[in-house]
């Protein structure tokens, strides 16, 4: 069970976190700190929407690094990963191993990203954030490696 949950919290900061990634950091909407809104939130069961996650994004020479602190029913989850915006398949640093993920930026809002677990698709997101920068949207499908589907929606405010 450990691992399952382990997964979805992978899941859902990598579909936040990808989605943030844009071609151009002086336009992005998605750079700096930002917080799970539990109330607007919605996870399929038996997944549970997480009891805290900040996610905060920095620019960085060609690219942007990412960091989220996640709190679960089963502890903590910290996940970290720096990418080029290449379109290319970037390792994650967090819990589990194999895991990578690839975005394609469709404007300064909008994002698709698409998680691989040892080199086979499990999780596609899209994000987007709103016109007035205040509310990043991430809504995130696939199956994990046990077979069970994940649905989820969340949605983040942006950190002063």
């Amino acid at each position: 069970m450990k691992s399952r949950c382990g997964l979805i919290a992978l899941a859902v900061f990598l579909a936040t976190a990808c989605c943030l990634l844009g071609q151009n950091s002086g336009q992005d909407q998605w750079i700096g700190t930002w917080k799970l809104n539990r109330t607007k939130s919605k996870y399929q069961a038996p997944a549970k929407v997480p009891l805290s996650r900040v996610v905060k994004f920095e620019a960085v020479p060609g690219g942007m690094k990412a960091t989220s602190d996640l709190v679960d029913a089963e502890g903590n989850v910290h996940i970290e990963f720096t990418a080029k915006y290449d379109g290319k398949d970037v390792v994650l640093n967090g819990p589990e191993l194999g895991l990578t993920v690839a975005v394609t930026r469709i404007d300064a809002f909008t994002f698709d990203t698409v998680q691989k677990n040892r080199g086979t698709l499990n999780v596609t997101s899209h994000n987007v954030v709103s016109r007035d920068g205040k509310t990043l949207t991430t809504t995130t499908v696939g199956t994990l490696s046990s077979g069970e589907k994940l649905t989820h929606t969340s949605v983040y405010d942006k950190q002063p």
